[in-house]
């Protein structure tokens, strides 16, 4: 009897000390040890900026969301690698617009990137499509050129520069300076202005009685060059649009669209070519002298048409 009891100890002592093997060894458990939660946030923040919000341990990973610039992401990370299985954005960051630059501010910046330059016109465009808003702008640079650029509101930088008028030369190339009176170089004195001998002959300002015309009329005279310091002033793109559209008052249908181009001629010349649709479907090209605001010529499409036909044949 005491053979028995003690062989049924002997026995439970041997399947205590194979369970407790067992538990220690566990072959079907994780063969890696599990991360903190410290280890597995920084496994994240490893790999991607932002803040961790939560991280939560279920069924062998961590359930995180992190919060970065672009919004909010559900992570799932393996609790035993550190290795990230999924990554989805549950919400996107509110995005803050940009601001658009205050006129001064640009006038400013344009001005200081040129010692001496004079910014004459500066108008804010805000296209209705994608395009951002932009600044046009006319400078006369230290030179006397005339130049005008197009400038990102947001950012201030210049998009496209282009040159309106260069500065009037001498015979030499240099500089031409404005008209002065003539002076006696006996006494220093300024010349007094010389009287139009016809401008008193009838006591009619100088008008010719018979409506004749002289050679020394001045209206038949050749108008002397402006060697005026003054910048020479364009049309703005919707002035030129405007003297377009009330070119074609008597066309019989009203202007549906308009849309000036600002170009320049081989000798300099600046005009505007408005490009115009009725709303009877005609449409037409207009242009513009771009200082004086002098239509040039007005092109119907079906004269286009017939031109090139004409070309053709």
């Amino acid at each position: 009897m005491k053979r028995s009891s003690g062989k049924l100890i002997g026995s439970a002592a041997v399947v205590a000390v194979a369970v407790t093997g067992l538990i220690l060894w566990s072959p079907w458990g994780a063969a890696e040890p599990v991360l903190t939660r410290e280890q597995a946030e920084q496994e994240l923040l490893a790999r991607y900026s932002g803040q961790v919000e939560s991280a939560n341990l279920a069924n062998g990973h961590y359930d995180m969301r992190l919060r970065t610039e672009a919004g909010l992401y559900a992570v799932a990370l393996s609790a035993s690698s550190g290795q990230v299985e999924s990554i989805r954005r549950l919400e996107a960051a509110e995005q803050t617009p940009p601001e658009i630059l205050e006129r001064t501010k640009v006038k400013t910046l344009l001005e200081s990137r040129a010692t001496g330059a004079t910014v004459t016109r500066l108008e804010l465009e805000t296209p209705t499509d994608a395009d951002n808003p932009f600044y046009v702008a006319e400078l006369t640079d230290p030179t006397g050129r005339l130049l005008k650029l197009t400038i990102d509101a947001y950012s201030g930088d210049i998009r496209s520069e282009q040159e309106i008028s260069a500065p009037q030369t001498g015979g030499n190339g240099s500089a031409q300076p404005p008209d002065e009176p003539a002076s006696n170089p006996n006494t220093g004195q300024e010349n007094p202005p010389t009287e139009n001998p016809d401008s008193s002959s009838n006591g009619q300002n100088g008008e010719n009685p018979d409506n004749s015309t002289k050679p020394g009329d001045k209206d038949n005279q050749p108008q002397k060059p402006n060697h005026s310091n003054d910048p020479v002033r364009l049309l703005s793109e919707k002035e030129a649009e405007k003297i377009a559209a009330k070119s074609l008052a008597d066309a019989g249908s009203k202007v549906e669209d308009t849309d000036a181009d600002l170009r320049t001629e081989e000798d300099g010349q600046a005009y505007y070519l408005v490009e115009i649709e009725l709303e009877d479907g005609r449409e037409a090209s207009v242009q513009i002298n771009a200082v004086s605001g002098t239509i040039l010529s007005t092109t119907w499409d079906e004269d286009k048409d017939a031109d090139e036909d004409a070309e053709n044949t």
